[in-house]
């Protein structure tokens, strides 16, 4: 859902037009179906589906969107809170064709981007990510052609492990028919959002989910072709019926060495 600082929707024209200057190849295949003025719109991909975009009157019920906020990774050392919203869009896409469930999310997150660029937005909550994001964020991450909008698609529960410092726990990889990561990193490697530790995190989440397999237990990974980590699992801190995989950075690791979201081994 867009969150939205007044009752007006964007057209199909208009949605279209940030289409083509967010994901231009996506939309050479998208046309405008239809507009009802400030409460609809319907865009067709061609033999894959169609958009369809509404106006709710009223905030999303119940607080949830401003719940989900802290799980943003955008949220994470700036203390970024939406203005309140008015009304809110929805956004539904009635799959026609049959794409892997990554690329089904690729689509929906470019053509969601494009909703929010041409609307009065002030926050994306995305209920399958347990998360609600900064829309300049939101659209921000879609444009990035050459890595997977993993941080769009999973928020994310930073939590004091001690002494060790923080672990921070993805939530909704379980969408991708994938176990939720728990990485530990050491206190010398708490930083703000873009630190090391969480490149590193949304690079694992980025691989595992786009060879669509998860890691096997004592398989290794590293920020670099020298760091060997070993992968694990335990139960969930948040889910305990639920095995998570858990990555320990120790404590002697360098700070600066951080892994392209492409290429963990």
């Amino acid at each position: 859902m867009v969150l939205l600082s007044e009752p007006r929707l964007p057209s199909a024209e208009a949605i279209l037009e940030q289409l083509r200057s967010i994901a231009p190849a996506v939309a050479t295949g998208v046309t405008t179906l239809a507009t009802t003025p400030d409460e609809s719109a319907t865009l067709r991909v061609t033999g894959l589906g169609e958009l369809f975009v509404a106006l709710a009157h009223g905030p999303v019920p119940n607080g949830e969107a401003e719940a989900l906020v802290p799980f943003s990774v955008c949220a994470l050392g700036t203390g970024w809170r939406p203005q309140p919203h008015s009304d809110h869009a929805v956004i539904a896409f009635n799959e026609q064709g049959e794409l892997p469930v990554v690329e089904r999310l690729r689509l929906f997150t470019f053509l969601t981007a494009a909703v929010v660029a041409a609307s009065a937005a002030v926050g994306v909550y995305w209920g399958d990510a347990h998360a609600t994001h900064e829309p300049e964020f939101f659209v921000k991450v879609a444009r990035a052609l050459d890595i997977l909008p993993i941080m769009l698609w999973t928020g994310v529960a930073v939590d004091p492990a001690g002494e060790h410092g923080v672990r921070v726990l993805s939530t909704s990889m379980h969408r991708l028919g994938l176990p939720e990561l728990m990485l530990i990193a050491p206190a010398v490697h708490v930083r703000e959002a873009g630190a090391p530790w969480l490149d590193f995190f949304f690079g694992l989440l980025a691989h595992f989910a786009y060879i669509g397999r998860a890691p096997a237990t004592g398989e290794l990974v590293g920020r670099t072709h020298e760091e060997q980590l070993p992968v694990g699992y335990q139960p969930s801190p948040l889910r305990p019926n639920e095995q998570v995989w858990t990555v320990h950075i120790p404590e002697s690791a360098t700070t600066e060495a951080t892994l392209a979201h492409e290429s963990p081994r």
